[in-house]
């Protein structure tokens, strides 16, 4: 997964799911999750391919070609290139034995409104059906470059050879690794891989028997191509991009709790304090201690001045809701002139001090 070995937006692909601080657990864990959530990727870009068609730009047979076998992110690239068509002027230099080349001048954008003429040369070998240029995008992209596809349409052709089409862009391109078992898939839930993974033990079993000698070996390989041209005259149409290859998986799932991460910034702990603000501060918990204790003595000598008193029953009628709610305000009031009842110290020079 290095940079030598992989593309940089591999790199950062893998970059969401892994670290340098990374143990050897959670690496295997995240692993599998970003294989599988780059399956799921695929799954739905083939189901958007198969399902939306981007309209064409031109009219030539060409476009439409690449339009019904490329996926919609690979199409749109050819038409990038499809769009240089105003800009290319073919003029042929020489042709010799059904072998034709030709000049291609084309104005490449350099810098924002500024462009530059460049001529490239095309070989086209009109029988084949076969163009080279000089530029070499098809080497490097995989894509049929604009210059060839110029001289294409001068010769009328409407379609270019299998050879200029890729399978790696097709959108009924088959995945095999989708159909072997592993530790995030459940094949009860894939009919395709069940099928896959019954087929490959009854298979394994022919041939460990066959390989035992050249005989066996040749026989088997003479019986399979025979099968294999049977099974490709009635392969059906639908294949492993229909809408069941975008099934939501309905098994049991393990759910984990999130890995703790470390904070930014310095840890919380508590502040240095000075001795003059520790002093301040208990003196503060000693006043409000002092005047808690003061308002529970002074509850309970209400609450026992009230028990005491031996009153008639019938002086006093059992009083309703209302009355009891009336009540309350007055013990509230008793609260507030005990707490006013009790004396302030007076310091030396006549003045009201804390008691604290």
């Amino acid at each position: 997964m290095s940079s030598t070995q992989r593309s940089e937006g591999m790199n950062a692909f893998f970059d969401d799911y892994i670290n340098s601080k990374t143990t050897l657990k959670q690496f295997v864990d995240q692993y599998d999750n970003a294989l599988r959530r780059k399956n799921e990727n695929e799954l739905a870009a083939d189901f958007s391919s198969f399902h939306t068609q981007i309209p064409c730009i031109t009219f030539y047979g060409i476009e439409r070609q690449f339009q019904a076998v490329y996926t919609n992110a690979k199409f749109k690239e050819v038409q990038e290139e499809l769009r240089g068509l105003i800009y290319c002027c073919a003029s042929m230099v020489r042709s010799k034995g059904g072998i034709f080349t030709y000049h291609v001048a084309d104005q490449v954008q350099v810098m924002d409104g500024f462009r530059k003429s460049t001529k490239y040369v095309v070989e086209f070998n009109e029988e084949e059906c076969e163009a080279s240029c000089t530029c070499h995008l098809f080497a490097f992209k995989g894509i049929l470059c604009i210059h060839a596809i110029r001289v294409m349409t001068l010769h009328d052709k409407e379609e270019v050879p299998a050879k200029y089409i890729l399978d790696r862009w097709r959108k009924d391109l088959k995945r095999d690794y989708t159909l072997v078992q592993s530790s995030r898939d459940d094949l009860s839930y894939s009919p395709n891989a069940h099928r896959m993974n019954k087929l490959n033990k009854a298979f394994y079993e022919i041939s460990s028997i066959a390989s035992t000698s050249d005989e066996g070996c040749a026989k088997l390989m003479t019986q399979l191509s025979k099968l294999k041209l049977e099974w490709v005259e009635v392969q059906p149409v639908c294949d492993n991009h229909s809408t069941e290859s975008l099934r939501v998986t309905k098994g049991p799932e393990k759910l984990k709790s999130p890995v703790a991460a470390r904070s930014k910034g310095r840890p919380v702990s508590k502040r240095k304090q000075s001795s003059a603000e520790k002093a301040v501060n208990r003196l503060k918990a000693r006043k409000t201690q002092r005047l808690s204790q003061n308002r529970s003595r002074l509850d309970r000598n209400v609450v026992a001045d009230v028990g005491s008193l031996s009153l008639p029953e019938h002086d006093f009628p059992r009083a309703s809701t209302a009355q009891s709610a009336m009540v309350q305000p007055f013990f509230q009031l008793l609260d507030d002139v005990n707490s006013y009842a009790t004396p302030t110290p007076i310091s030396d020079h006549g003045s009201f001090c804390n008691p604290s």
